[in-house]
């Protein structure tokens, strides 16, 4: 409705043949403000009328940790309640698997997606916040294969690498799946990549860090079962990523104010 007006006002302006050309230019540029300014008051109505926030999140433990029905727990729910509690923007979060989550946020069914790392491709439909927190993706192998390492990418070629759907390794990790054609199975979340990893369905996996310990903390008969090699895959960088459909856009430098605010209070390391 709004680009509707903008376009039948400057088509009046257009109209008006007898007026100077410099007073035909003072007329547009004033359009254009009213019609930015009126963009604006009604984003502002928005937020302050309906101020809540469709966050979509997948199985991330202990980022993110589903509880049922109810709200999930983790780390970077805790990190993302408090950003919005002080924004005085309430939020609803729905747990799904990741690349499912993109697909909502791409097509506007979902304000935001939490704890998402930047690419080229995610950046045509999304826009991110400040970086969060950052960590590491591993290559972790089961007790199969003793003191497994590797150098370059070359040696993966014989074994059956398992990944999560949707995520991002990096791009030298695309690079070397094409270039090596290297043996890449895709699950739906982290714990059923480690359980097939365990299951010996993959011989190899790419986990996130804490996720990995996380698991192995909380079912110690694995203890020893699954183990990291010390070359990374990938440095992830984790941030909020915001629909370009939503009118939570306008909301992004406040948003990474509360990041930046946060930072040097310490408040956004895992507690």
């Amino acid at each position: 409705m709004l680009s509707t007006i903008g376009k039948a006002l400057l088509e009046i302006s257009k109209t008006k043949g007898k007026l100077s050309s410099t007073k035909a230019n003072m007329q547009k540029k004033f359009i254009r403000k009213i019609t930015v300014f009126i963009t604006l008051l009604c984003t502002h109505l928005v937020w302050a009328t309906e101020p809540v926030v469709k966050m979509v999140a997948d199985p991330w433990p202990p980022w993110i940790v589903p509880q049922g029905n109810g709200k999930p727990s983790g780390f970077a729910i805790d990190i993302v309640d408090e950003i919005f509690t002080r924004l005085k923007i309430k939020n609803e979060i729905t747990i799904v698997p990741f690349k499912r989550g993109l697909k909502m946020v791409e097509e506007g069914d979902a304000d935001l997606a939490i704890f998402v790392s930047k690419n080229e491709q995610r950046s045509r439909y999304m826009i991110f916040t400040e970086p969060i927190e950052e960590t590491q993706f591993l290559l972790y192998y089961s007790d199969k294969w003793k003191n497994f390492h590797w150098k370059n990418w070359q040696e993966l070629i014989p074994f059956r690498i398992g990944i999560v759907r949707g995520f991002n390794y990096g791009n030298q990790w695309l690079t070397a799946v094409n270039k090596y054609k290297l043996n890449v199975q895709a699950v739906g979340d982290n714990q059923q990549l480690i359980k097939m990893l365990l299951l010996g369905r993959v011989d190899l996996a790419i986990i996130e860090f804490n996720s990995a310990e996380h698991f192995i903390e909380n079912n110690p008969q694995y203890k020893g079962r699954i183990t990291a090699t010390t070359k990374a895959i990938f440095q992830s960088v984790n941030r909020l990523a915001i629909s370009k459909k939503s009118l939570l856009v306008s909301q992004l430098e406040q948003i990474n104010q509360v990041i930046r605010e946060m930072k040097k209070e310490g408040a956004l390391s895992p507690q």
